[in-house]
């Protein structure tokens, strides 16, 4: 019986053995192109979970660093943190709660500042077990390990873990920190004039040899103020009135001085009717060296004109008094 051709002339039987070596060739290919397309999508997949994982623990480390305390939970319940923030006016209760919510795999953070009612976020998701999550304290040092899984039904499912440890933050209960001073008034000179600064009551009234500088290394930045040969004074005022606890801070430095001449700080609280010498440089201090000076001034009347003065009584024009970062503020008492 003769072979059956088709119309090119090629037997069936040839075209099913071509048939079965392109099978051959090309089903091997497939599955090399499908896991060189795969290999990229799980590690992409691999990574984000890592980093969302690492993401929750960082967040469960900042509230470890403000809190004072922490309570172990039972069960679904991770914990709860407990802090003061001394740095809000009032200052705020803050109580936080992880725990695992088995219905949706997430990990929660319910926050309750003061007695407001409390707020749940979801931290992280991809949780597959209560165990997944672990925050345990040994001493103030508290460990922390999260475990997120992606296609757990799979044969080989993505599974990252991170862990994290942080420090609860130290507070001696009898003592409370105190606040920062406030700054009532002040000038750093950078603004190149005498109009520079805030919280005064005018500009800065120089007379005779005084400048906003440019020469001579501030103490920062790019200006202060020099006073030079006399007759030389510049005063500022502010007003104090109702104030408490205020301290003049400056910083100071003289060079060129000779033997008998002298630079001072004066301070009138009647508008400059009169003064008193607070602070007086002489020769010896003449190092060219920035100095930091605090002046207490609680023993003067606190009033609505409150004058300070720089003068300088110099008898040669290399002598110079030099001043920079000048503020008055007002400190706290326990």
């Amino acid at each position: 019986m003769p072979k059956m051709k088709n119309q090119l002339g090629v037997t069936l039987v040839e075209v099913a053995v071509t048939l079965a070596v392109m099978g051959l060739i090309i089903g091997p290919s497939l599955l090399i192109l499908r896991d060189f397309f795969a290999i990229p999508t799980r590690a992409s997949i691999s990574v984000s979970l890592l980093q969302k994982t690492r993401q929750a623990t960082g967040v469960i480390a900042n509230d470890i660093r403000n809190a004072t305390s922490f309570t172990p939970g039972t069960g679904a319940d991770y914990g709860t943190f407990v802090w003061t923030d001394l740095t809000d006016t009032p200052s705020t209760d803050h109580v936080v709660r992880y725990f695992y919510s088995a219905e949706d795999k997430t990990l929660v953070r319910e926050q309750t500042i003061n007695i407001q009612d409390p707020e749940a976020t979801v931290v992280t998701r991809n949780i597959e077990n209560q165990n997944d999550i672990s925050i345990k304290e040994v001493s103030g040092l508290i460990t922390i390990s999260a475990t997120s899984t992606i296609g757990a039904s799979l044969s080989e499912p993505v599974i990252r873990t991170s862990v994290l440890k942080a420090h609860l933050r130290l507070l001696n209960p009898s003592t409370q920190p105190t606040p920062p001073p406030h700054r009532i008034a002040w000038d750093d000179f950078e603004t190149g004039d005498f109009t520079g600064g805030n919280g005064w009551l005018d500009d800065w009234f120089p007379q005779g040899g005084v400048l906003i500088d440019l020469s001579g290394n501030p103490f920062e930045g790019t200006f202060h103020m020099r006073l030079g040969q006399s007759p030389a004074s510049v005063d500022r005022s502010a007003d104090l009135s109702d104030q408490v606890g205020v301290r003049l801070q400056f910083q100071a430095k003289v060079i060129g001085f000779d033997t008998l001449d002298t630079a001072q700080l004066l301070i009138s609280t009647d508008g400059g009717t009169t003064f008193t010498t607070v602070r007086t440089w002489v020769e010896v201090e003449d190092d060219n060296i920035y100095r930091f000076e605090d002046i207490d001034l609680t023993l003067f009347p606190m009033t609505a004109d409150f004058l300070i003065a720089f003068t300088t009584n110099l008898s040669t024009n290399l002598g110079f008094l030099f001043v920079d970062d000048l503020k008055m503020i007002r400190t706290w008492s326990g």
